[in-house]
Formats: C-alpha cells, structure tokens, sequence
C-alpha cells in the first residue's frame, strides 16, 4: 500500500514553511537573491518604458527574457531541492536545478504551445463576439479575455505543486507526465489553496507597493535633491527585487510543503 500522506491544512503547511524558513534562511534567502532576484533585477533594469501610456515598446531588449527565464526556472528548481533534500548545500541545491532544467524548460515551451493555441481560440471567440455583440474589436478582445481568465486562473492554482514534482522527479521527465502529476496532487483542494493564494498575492503587492510607493517617493525626493535621480531609481529597483525575491522563495518552499502535505504524488514521472 502507498504510505499514507500527512494531514493537509493549510495552516499545517505554513506551520512547516515558516519554521523552515527561520532554520534556513541562510541558506535560502542567498539562493533566492541569486536567482530570482537578480532575474527580477535585470528584468526591470532592461524594460524601456515608452511615454506613451508607460507602456514598453518591442524591441532588441526582450532578449533579456532567456537569461531572467532560466534564473527564475533554476531559482524555484534549487528551493525545492533545497527542502526536499534536507542538509544539503546551496551548490548541491544548484547541480540538482540544474539537473532538470531541461525538464523546466520542456514544461515552459508545453504551455507556450497551450498559451499560443488559447491566444489564437481568444482571438477567433472575440471575433465571432464582435460580429454577435457588434462591439468593437478591443472591447470584444477584452471580453474574451475575462472569459478566459477564470480558467488560467484555475489552472495555475492546480499547479501549484508543479515546480516541486519536477524537482523530485528523476532527471529525464515527460512535462504532461509532470503536469498530470500536479493536477493529481491538488485534486479536492482547489477552496482552499486559492484562499492560500489570493492570501500571498495580497501580502506581496502591499510589500512590494510598500517599497515601490512608500520607500520610492522617499528615495525619489532623495535622489531629485542630491542630482543623483538615476542612482536612486537603480537602488529602489535593487531593493524591490531583493523583496520579491525573499517573498517567491517563501512561496517556494510553501509550495514544497504543500507537495509534500499532498501525498507527493510522482505516478508516472
């Protein structure tokens, strides 16, 4: 018989993150400022932002997505190993995320496909809603679009044990085995893991608005006063990733625990 999983609330897999993140933080908090964190930082250092509606124009810079990719892709992978594999190192972390990014990235480019084929389902529904409706082409794009959000919504919420079950999973994995796998493992807990979710989605806007708005105005007006408005800005940037990237780790490691609350289901991996 399989062995019979631990008891699942969430509040028993916050109980196991917060004291694992007070045990490791040395170790985990490092790890995240190295990955995510300077993903997040070349991220918001690369994005030309247009005058027109602060919105970034197409261009050369997007390329900067590879590197912050795999930086975000290696960072979850490394946190999972990290606390699947109690006692090891943050290098051991690392060779193991880099063991299974080719498994991460054959994930990645399985919902670029399902995002590309959503996108082109979206556009030929806001078509046939435009010609029903007689609404305009963006009104009606953004209708579809509302219509399709509860359902990515669903879907990245039933994932949510994903990155742990690649990192658990050996090194050569199918991605639908893996996606299955995750769906598996929160099967009869959507109620609860979305109040979990819209709990840490919350907290991370009010810390980072906190940052980007309290701190940011302060830092600004700094900045504006001594002639070094450019400095300023880059430090609020590093400070805000730095923040984002303490806040993803701890997700990171809620999400392991809840994996591991779950049953860690890897049937088929």
């Amino acid at each position: 018989m399989p062995p019979i999983p631990p008891p699942f609330s969430i509040a028993t897999v916050w109980d196991d993150t917060s004291r694992f993140v007070r045990r490791e933080a040395g170790l985990l908090m490092p790890l995240a400022f190295a990955t995510s964190g300077v993903g997040s930082l070349l991220w918001d250092l690369a994005v030309p932002v247009s005058a027109v509606g602060g919105r970034a124009a197409a261009g050369p810079w997007m390329l900067i997505l590879l590197p912050v990719t795999f930086l975000l892709l290696i960072g979850n992978l490394a946190i999972a190993a990290l606390v699947l594999n109690g006692g090891i190192s943050v290098r051991e972390a690392l060779r193991a995320a880099v063991a299974r990014i080719g498994n991460a990235l054959a994930v990645l480019l399985l919902f670029l496909g399902v995002a590309l084929g959503a996108t082109l389902l979206g556009s030929m529904v806001a078509m046939l809603l435009g010609r029903v409706t007689g609404l305009s082409l963006d009104q009606s794009t953004s209708l579809a679009l509302a219509l399709l959000l509860p359902v990515v919504l669903y879907v990245g919420i039933r994932l949510l044990t994903l990155w742990p079950v690649v990192a658990a999973a050996p090194t050569r994995a199918a991605p639908i085995a893996a996606v299955k796998a995750a769906f598996r493992n929160t099967q009869g807990a959507f109620g609860r893991l979305a109040v979990a979710t819209v709990l840490y989605a919350l907290s991370y806007l009010a810390i980072l608005g906190a940052i980007q708005f309290g701190l940011g105005s302060v830092l600004l007006l700094m900045g504006r006063a001594l002639g070094q408005g450019a400095g300023f800005a880059t430090l609020l940037s590093v400070l805000s990733a730095l923040a984002g990237a303490a806040l993803q780790a701890v997700w990171g490691v809620f999400a392991v625990f809840l994996y591991v609350r779950l049953g860690g289901d890897r049937q088929g991996i």
